[in-house]
């Protein structure tokens, strides 16, 4: 009886460029524990998996790529002392991998995993597949077991066996095709629950994954906390729906992934510091972790104040037109219509028959019974409507908690900035380090205590940390330091596109609400001059409930106040951009450039908070 065959076969190769390298065969399933120990390779802080396309990149693409990969992945797997896994061979994104990892001295373990590969005869020195392989990785294992286990599954149970902390393992994805191992590797990185960071711009797959993820915040940002409900149900969605049916693998990546965009402006210095950011992603019980999550809870609830708020608001507004409209129609004169002499005969003899044909309410005694009580009933409705909102003070618990959010975001910036430099005294005014950090919420806190917000149950948030937030969540992870270049792009940057956003939104509103008061004002001259004075009074209710609406909503002086703080940052990043480039990291220029960023949101976040308090008292007054 023959003995059964060695699961693990070990053994060397020497490449032209002189670069040895460890080939392990894995004959039949073994635990990624044991692999790692036949290969001698020890535990890593953290595992890095790089998957994407396997063919040539274009020149100038491919360019951009190896700064990124070499400055930005290698660097920071070297500086986080992580492994870096992926396909091996010496096209396409595991070349550039490779290089990377040799442009950094080949001191981070670089492990190449492949399917079978084809035995050497004892007269050949070399296999194709062996020509194949990248000369700069450090190792390789080919799983020879006809693919009973996935090469992508098998790289990412090699990298949770690497890592010493399983929190510290992501997916670097760089280009890519609709199908094959970089798909099968994103997947397998969302279903494990690890962050993918895709590269903008790099290929097919990746592309296609940051078009989608974009498309669903977009949706996001405009439902609100609508989406939660919405998600439920793909139909709404038809790129979503489609995308269910068509491709469920791509789909249940979109939709359950934690992904990052390393968009097209970024540089391998910010990718780095992405990279080591999730890498030192702090405990739940770090100031920094709650920080994000208090503020998450503070936005979560004024979310929800604000939209009961705003739908105890409106209801009444409607109720009120309709209203009008239903006692018109219930008191229509009929027959006893008297017209003006001189007037178009046809006009009068249409308008006649359309008020005639309204006394059918009155005609039939059920209609008659139904209009009375539903008169009667909306005033009442809208009486205790507005009771509700006075009494609940939603709308003030919505703009504390709106503050109370937008000032610990202030902070957590301000401390992810300034708490690794050396220049914070006392006199920064700003948090730069734990303690500050902690005086920060606590004092936040306390406001909110003080406040009618102590009245109200907070509903518990319990997605992911940080939550997405306008335009930073695709490339920013929430816990890295910040220097000043990223501190601008990300939080001026967005806020800039926040402002240039709403005010155009804003514009858009009051004018159409502008529109309709016109409309409706003229609409009421001309039945006057045409003798169907009647209907004035529902013209001028429309009229009324849309001024209503756009007083109590602010839009006017919100659009101004959003006017003069965009301005402001755009002078912020212009007074900091005009610095010389030497000047630009001294601590100085550092703090001043976080002071006026952050007094400038401020002022912002006071002002609307005090117009908005304004409309409370005078809806209460």
């Amino acid at each position: 009886m023959s003995a059964a065959p060695n699961p693990i076969e070990k053994e060397s190769i020497v490449f032209e460029n002189g670069q040895p390298a460890e080939i392990l065969h894995v004959r039949r399933s073994l635990d990624a524990a044991e692999i790692l120990k036949a290969m001698k390779i020890p535990a890593a802080q953290a595992a890095i998996i790089v998957g994407g396309s396997t063919t040539e990149f274009q020149s100038r693409l491919k360019n951009r790529l190896t700064d990124l990969i070499s400055r930005g992945v290698a660097q920071a797997a070297l500086e986080s002392e992580a492994i870096i896994l992926d396909e091996g061979t010496k096209t396409g994104v595991s070349e550039i991998v490779g290089q990377g990892v040799a442009d950094r001295g080949r001191r981070t373990k670089l492990i190449g995993v492949l399917p079978q590969r084809k035995t050497r005869g004892s007269d050949e020195p070399v296999t194709q597949d062996d020509k194949n392989l990248d000369p700069n990785h450090t190792h390789f294992i080919f799983n020879d077991q006809e693919r009973q286990t996935r090469q992508a599954e098998m790289i990412c149970r090699l990298a949770e066996a690497a890592a010493e902390n399983k929190d510290w393992i992501l997916t670097v994805l760089v280009g890519g095709e609709t199908e094959g191992t970089a798909l099968d590797l994103a997947l397998e990185t969302v279903r494990r629950g690890w962050t993918l960071v895709v590269i903008e711009g790099s290929g097919l797959l990746a592309d296609q994954i940051v078009r989608l993820k974009k498309e669903i915040l977009a949706v996001e940002k405009r439902t609100g906390r609508v989406w939660k409900w919405v998600n439920r149900f793909p139909a709404f969605n038809t790129r979503l729906a489609n995308l269910q049916e068509t491709n469920p693998r791509l789909f249940e990546i979109i939709s359950d992934g934690n992904i990052l965009v390393v968009g097209t402006g970024f540089d391998a210095i910010q990718l780095r510091n992405l990279i080591k950011g999730i890498f030192t992603h702090p405990p739940k019980e770090n100031i920094l972790w709650t920080a994000w999550q208090r503020f998450a809870e503070y936005d979560l609830n004024s979310g929800r104040h604000r939209a009961q708020w705003r739908w105890l608001k409106n209801v009444p507004l409607i109720l009120g037109v309709v209203s009008t409209l239903l006692v018109l129609i219930h008191s229509t004169p009929g027959t006893n219509l008297v017209l003006e002499e001189g007037q178009n005969q046809l006009w009068s003899s249409v308008y006649a028959s359309i008020m005639n044909g309204l006394t059918v309410v009155r005609a039939s005694p059920l209609l008659d019974l139904i209009f009375r009580f539903t008169i009667i009933l909306l005033p009442i409705t809208a009486s205790i409507i507005l009771g509700i909102e006075t009494r609940l003070k939603l709308g003030s618990k919505y703009i504390l908690l709106r503050g109370a959010a937008e000032s610990i975001k202030r902070g957590i910036y301000s401390f992810r900035v300034l708490g690794h430099r050396d220049g914070n005294t006392a006199d920064t005014m700003l948090p730069y380090n734990e303690q500050g950090l902690a005086s920060h919420l606590t004092k936040i806190s306390k406001i909110l205590l003080e406040s009618d917000v102590n009245e109200a149950a907070f509903s518990p948030y319990e997605a992911r940390i940080p939550p997405n937030m306008f335009g930073a969540e695709a490339y920013d992870d929430g816990f890295s330091p910040l220097d000043p270049e990223t501190y601008v792009k990300i939080r001026v940057g967005d806020q800039l596109k926040f402002y240039t956003l709403r005010t155009n939104q804003y514009e858009k509103r009051i004018r159409r609400l502008q529109y309709l008061m016109l409309v409706f004002g003229g609409l009421g001259t001309f039945l006057a001059a045409i003798g169907a004075q009647y209907w004035l009074p529902f013209t001028a209710a429309i009229v009324s409930a849309a001024t209503a609406y756009l007083e109590y909503q602010q839009l006017e002086q919100i659009l101004t106040k959003y006017n003069l703080t965009k301005s402001s940052l755009e002078n912020a990043r212009a007074n900091w951009l005009a610095l010389p480039e030497s000047e630009r990291f001294e601590d100085k220029n550092v703090q001043r450039l976080v002071r006026d960023v952050e007094a400038t949101l401020e002022s912002e976040n006071q002002g609307w908070v005090q117009y908005v308090n304004q409309v409370q008292e005078e809806g209460q007054g």
